[in-house]
């Protein structure tokens, strides 16, 4: 795949089969760091791609457990595009005003998954990824603090449904330096999901449940 130059780039995008691409495979089968990253770094568009079950590479890195190294080389590869378009962008103003329709890799933090709606950055917390990966994830989308997915959680109703203290601190610091709500973190606390659960709320049931375990 990496030495044929006749139809590489179409090949490294897409596979055929379950829409996956080879970035896909190499993430879903913990394929060694330096595979991975040299299938992202020939063709970092392969990043954005969903496959069918609406995963783009980061999700499926952050689903399989992925080491730091390729979880930051594949942030650090979206960011940058994100932004080199971002400059793309504001030069042509033939371009539409529409997100992700001219650039779909300056999406790529804020593609949900087809399953719970998942943004990578709730699925970096859902599946332990560490905080310094979440932060990262907040520094090449600061909006990426208040995404919802298809229940309506924000990053820290997870946080607080796994016990995810440091992450927990970490959104809270966060979101009192992000402009998008002025309000501040006690409103951020208020949120509620579509069950009408709080981050708080939902940090409380875990407990509780947690109780209820050790008691059996």
């Amino acid at each position: 795949l990496l030495t044929t130059n006749e139809g590489r780039q179409a090949t490294l995008i897409r596979c055929r089969e379950g829409s996956w691409t080879p970035l896909h495979l190499s993430c879903r089968a913990i394929a060694t760091d330096a595979t991975i990253m040299t299938i992202a770094i020939s063709n970092t568009a392969a990043i954005s791609v969903q496959d069918d079950d609406g995963d783009n590479a980061l999700h499926s890195a952050l689903r399989n457990g992925a080491s730091d190294l390729v979880l930051q080389t594949l942030i650090g590869l979206a960011a940058g595009i994100s932004h080199d378009n971002d400059i793309d962008n504001e030069s042509n103003n033939s371009l539409s005003d529409t997100p992700g329709e001219n650039n779909p890799t300056s999406c790529t933090f804020q593609t949900p998954d087809h399953g719970d709606g998942d943004w990578p950055v709730h699925s970096a917390i859902r599946h332990e990824a560490p905080a310094h990966i979440v932060e990262l994830l907040l520094d090449a989308s600061p909006e990426s603090i208040d995404a919802r997915n298809n229940e309506w959680k924000a990053p820290l109703h997870i946080a607080c449904e796994f016990e995810r203290h440091d992450i927990i601190a970490l959104l809270i610091q966060r979101v009192t330096h992000w402009a998008g709500l002025p309000t501040g973190f006690r409103s951020y606390l208020a949120t509620e999901d579509w069950f009408g659960s709080t981050p708080v709320d939902c940090l409380w049931e875990r407990y509780l449940n947690n109780i209820c375990a050790s008691d059996d």
